[in-house]
């Protein structure tokens, strides 16, 4: 009799042994997931960087993200100043000066005078386009802008006399990333007179650009000067606008579905639809840091092209989330959703006395790892809908077919089935959220940790569980 109690004490030592040993078992496979699943991630970086320099490429050869930067009056003028010189009022017999006094003389240097318009007035279509090279695409737009708006030239609120402007040599200058796809003469009609654009931007800090020679007077000072002109050009995913007028109206039409409105302003009006979006702008100049009007007279009082740069404002026609993005989120997500199938197989195991090994764990886990292998790989030539659902399908026939010989059950394969299609479905929709992702999930995961508890509300730890009939 006393052996027979040993012999029972030793068993329940054994069983409950078992159970957290299995326990102990899956947590330690899950931790050896970490390797294969940084192995994807390290991959999927791999492609995402090849990816970005083939899409690098592209832009380099179309055109490189926009900013338009003007257009600015520049005009020379003659700046005044004193100085003493040496002057010789008395020579001796030799004709060698003899008696020399400092004198205080006038001189003058050319220096420039920057004028941004009053009034900045855009009106704008970008014509999107999807290039291809290999299996990346990238998206890019034929942009036709007209610019209009008035100058009011006003000279005397930098204390410059008229007199001392050279009006003859002024100049209209707009800074501009690239003009490749400019397909004719660019020009500019000026108050009364029409001017044709040359490269060559003349605001300090920017290197490309165009400007051109206008007509004006010192008869047109504190008047307005009306222009106006129109630009075609190329460009990938961003286009950007500095608000150089007093008032700055802006309107962008495009067929692109998907707009980014970004930068320093955002627009006052929008519609966004399937199929494109429309936005306006109505900026006026005290969201920016920089004067209306300002000298090359030193450093300090000089407006360079970072000034500019931070007030700029647009559009950038780029997808939500591409699918490596998608990939990546997957991944993360990885370890959980392993988890969670490895889990009703092992609660299988417990409310029903099956024996699995755990090598037959590791083959349900490898087939579930597989998946994030075959999205990777699908979605570089599919839309990632149909290499979701294909990754999603391999792995779920394959974990299919082999819980029925390790749950010798076509009712316990059909739930393994269920909890596959739920979990590729929720993962899915989790990584479609970009607000919401994370509130959602937590939501479900809830969810499922309070069904795994009302399972396994019944079940002693301590002693095997008599088999159900599941």
């Amino acid at each position: 009799m006393e052996t027979h109690n040993i012999f029972s004490a030793c068993q329940a030592f054994l069983s409950r042994c078992a159970i957290f040993g299995k326990i102990a078992m899956l947590l330690l496979l899950l931790l050896l997931l970490v390797m294969p699943l940084d192995s994807l991630d390290s991959m999927l970086r791999e492609r995402l960087s090849r990816r970005n320099n083939v899409v690098s490429e592209i832009h380099g050869t179309w055109g490189p993200s926009q900013h338009v930067v003007g257009p600015c009056l520049v005009v020379p003028y003659k700046h005044w100043y004193k100085v003493w010189r040496d002057q010789v009022i008395e020579f001796d017999d030799k004709g060698e000066p003899k008696r020399v006094k400092k004198v205080e003389v006038p001189e003058c240097e050319l220096r420039q005078v920057y004028f941004l318009p009053e009034e900045l007035n855009i009106a704008g279509t970008l014509a999107p386009k999807k290039l291809h090279r290999s299996i990346y695409e990238t998206v890019v737009y034929a942009a036709q802008i007209k610019l209009s708006g008035r100058f009011v030239v006003q000279p005397d609120k930098l204390k410059i006399k008229v007199e001392d402007v050279v009006w003859e040599d002024a100049q209209v200058t707009m800074a501009i990333a690239d003009l490749r796809g400019a397909s004719e003469a660019i020009q500019i009609k000026f108050g009364e007179g029409v001017s044709q654009f040359m490269p060559g931007c003349k605001i300090e800090g920017y290197t490309t650009g165009i400007s051109a020679p206008v007509k004006i007077t010192g008869e047109m000072v504190n008047k307005d000067i009306a222009y106006e002109m129109d630009l075609k050009f190329q460009g990938s995913q961003i286009f950007a606008i500095a608000p150089v007028g007093v008032k700055n109206t802006v309107k962008l039409t495009s067929s692109w579905p998907d707009p980014s409105f970004q930068g320093a302003f955002l627009p006052s009006e929008r519609t966004v639809t399937n199929q494109g979006f429309e936005a306006m702008w109505q900026v006026s100049f005290y969201g920016r840091d920089y004067p209306q009007l300002w000298t090359d007279k030193n450093d300090k009082n000089e407006v360079r092209a970072s000034a500019f740069n931070s007030s700029l404002f647009g559009v950038a026609l780029l997808t939500l989330v591409d699918s490596y993005r998608s990939v990546e989120r997957a991944v993360n997500y990885g370890q959980l959703f392993i988890a969670v199938i490895l889990a009703v197989f092992f609660l299988f195991e417990i409310l029903c006395a099956l024996k699995i090994h755990p090598f037959q764990y590791l083959l349900v886990a490898a087939a579930l790892s597989l998946f994030y292998l075959l999205l990777l790989a699908v979605s570089e030539f599919l839309d990632f809908i149909l290499a979701y659902a294909i990754g999603a399908g391999v792995a779920s026939l394959l974990i299919f077919c082999y819980s029925f010989a390790v749950l010798k059950s076509g009712k316990r394969t059909l739930v393994i089935l269920a909890g596959l299609v739920i979990n590729y479905t929720f993962l899915y929709f989790i990584l479609q959220m970009q607000d919401y992702s994370l509130l959602t999930g937590s939501f479900l995961l809830s969810l499922l940790l309070a069904a795994v508890m009302y399972t396994t509300r019944k079940v002693n730890w301590y002693k095997q569980n008599v088999a159900k009939d599941l």
